[in-house]
């Protein structure tokens, strides 16, 4: 099924966001028919690329352009985005919804916010889980960390003040109320977000292609998860990725290094959509040069030290 966006009527502001990226803002309103027109331009981005485009980071009421400076000049950029903007306004097709069903482990130990939540509502714990469960969620977009998706609805019915003092670790799945909003950690992490149920459907997988659950736009339903117990909870699910074993054998063992020691690469750009920022080496220049003189791929993965140097230890004879 595809959403139609009959006008997009709200003329945006075009924003520089330094040299190489252009916001493109329709106001601050959080709001359906504000981030349909957010969306509108995302979908006509992806079937009519302009080139030296790298990345587009949909938000609430704005579009993210990151762009090569080398490849399209701002100018012919903006150009480009309005001659979209305007098909858009005599109808396109908006983009491309999936409808996602969520299984949801509702109260106790998965949902100990959702007494607090019926309490200041003034509803019982069961009428929040039926007004959570009667509700169809919309994907504004995915962004806090990686495969967090913000979901909002055309009649709001839970609306309750996101906690007072975050908490340090919130479980891997747990699904969440703040202000008119739903949400779910795919990752255990600090937050602040009103927890009352937990989910096993796990939504990020950095192995799948898109490595999202949901994407913007997306229908979102939740259920009560029936059926066999809860597994115990996962607080590091997700929150690192290894590389699998290829045999190697390391020649390199890191005695002691500064803060802010890391192994970067080059980055990937593509995936701001699904709140994977673009990392990679700080100094990309030095990472190029280093690799070059090493005859390795420009973008291959090296030893950043960002403050101080380390203490290394060589452990199999090998060229430095």
């Amino acid at each position: 099924m595809k959403r139609t966006t009959s006008a997009v009527d709200q003329l945006p502001h075009f924003l520089p966001m330094g040299d190489a990226a252009l916001l493109v803002r329709w106001g601050d309103a959080i709001d359906l028919a504000t981030n349909a027109r957010v969306l509108a331009l995302l979908a006509a981005l992806d079937r009519q690329p302009i080139a030296g485009v790298i990345d587009l980071v949909p938000a609430y009421a704005s579009l993210l352009v990151v762009f090569d400076p080398l490849r399209v000049a701002a100018a012919a950029l903006r150009g480009g985005i309005g001659r979209r903007l305007a098909r858009l306004a005599v109808s396109e097709p908006g983009v491309a919804e999936s409808v996602v069903e969520i299984p949801v482990a509702y109260g106790g130990a998965a949902g100990p916010d959702l007494a607090a939540v019926a309490h200041e509502l003034g509803i019982t714990p069961a009428e929040v889980v039926r007004r959570h469960t009667a509700t169809e969620y919309r994907v504004y977009f995915l962004g806090f960390i990686a495969g967090f998706p913000y979901l909002g609805c055309a009649a709001p019915t839970l609306e309750v003040a996101r906690l007072a003092t975050p908490r340090t670790q919130v479980p891997a799945g747990s699904v969440g109320l703040a202000g008119a909003q739903s949400g779910i950690y795919p990752q255990a992490s600090p937050g602040g977000w009103r927890i009352i149920g937990r989910t096993t459907r796990r939504l990020f997988d950095p192995a799948s292609d898109p490595p999202t659950l949901v994407q913007p736009g997306d229908r979102v339903r939740f259920t009560v998860r029936r059926g066999a117990a809860m597994p115990p909870t996962q607080e590091t699910e997700a929150a690192s990725v290894g590389l699998p074993p290829t045999g190697a054998v390391p020649w390199l063992r890191v005695v002691a290094v500064g803060p802010g020691a890391t192994v970067q690469d080059g980055g990937r750009r593509g995936y701001g959509r699904y709140g994977v920022a673009a990392s990679g080496a700080a100094d990309r220049e030095a990472l190029c040069l280093g690799n070059a003189l090493l005859g390795n791929p420009t973008d291959a993965a090296a030893l950043e030290l960002t403050l101080g140097g380390g203490i290394f230890a060589i452990t199999a004879p090998c060229v430095i």
